[in-house]
């Protein structure tokens, strides 16, 4: 007699359980582990990730799993951040996120954590704004110990533009934090209103600059 047949959980548990395996093992330093078992529980949902693109989801076409290997999407008060179908610079997704124009916002509340060997790479994206107030608009930012590096800032309004920044991943650290980012404003007409979308966002290594470990 055979034994029945046990099916696998819906993909939506499964990305649950992958996520708090993902964060038991980042806490454990076990870092470059957590990419291979993230790639393969994406499975060919992985699409150009972890080569040649070494952050997930660039393109915003699947929507966000909480996993700290994907982006996740915080709270931020009178700011709205989500995935829009109706405009897109790659594929059929971006990323929108409108200000009110009410505070003078720091934002750094869409990011993402990635996996990066030492070595030199470059984070690139496709940034559109609509109405960008003040001084302060909208880059992406990579950050982790002794690393801070930004593309330029976008404000007023602009056509789909690209965005990038090089930096180097030193060999003390090899989890870095992909932010969609704006630094508060010291001016005195400070509050940010206005929408920007964000779309294929990349980390890719320069040629012969990563050593692997």
């Amino acid at each position: 007699m055979r034994p029945p047949r046990v099916e696998p959980p819906p993909f939506g548990v499964r990305h649950q359980l992958a996520a708090e395996y993902l964060d038991a093992l980042v806490g454990q330093r076990q870092a470059r582990r957590a990419l291979e078992v993230w790639s393969e529980h994406l499975g060919k949902r992985s699409g150009d990730y972890p080569v040649p693109n070494r952050l997930f989801n660039g393109s915003f076409e699947s929507g966000p799993t909480r996993a700290i290997l994907d982006w996740r999407i915080q709270p931020a008060g009178r700011v709205t951040a989500a995935r829009d179908s109706s405009l897109a610079c790659q594929g059929r997704w971006s990323l929108r996120i409108q200000f009110a124009g009410d505070h003078n916002v720091g934002y750094g509340h869409v990011s993402q954590t990635v996996y990066l060997p030492p070595g030199a790479y470059r984070l690139a994206a496709m940034v559109r704004t609509e109405g960008i107030t003040t001084d302060r608009g909208i880059l992406l930012r990579v950050s982790g110990d002794r690393l801070d590096a930004r593309t330029r800032q976008l404000i007023g309004t602009n056509d789909w533009t690209p965005l990038e920044t090089i930096f180097s991943v030193p060999p003390s650290i090899n989890l870095v934090t992909v932010q969609v980012f704006r630094q508060p404003s010291l001016k005195f007409d400070n509050k940010i209103a206005g929408t920007a979308w964000i779309d294929a966002v990349t980390i890719q290594p320069l040629s012969g600059g990563v050593r692997q470990h």
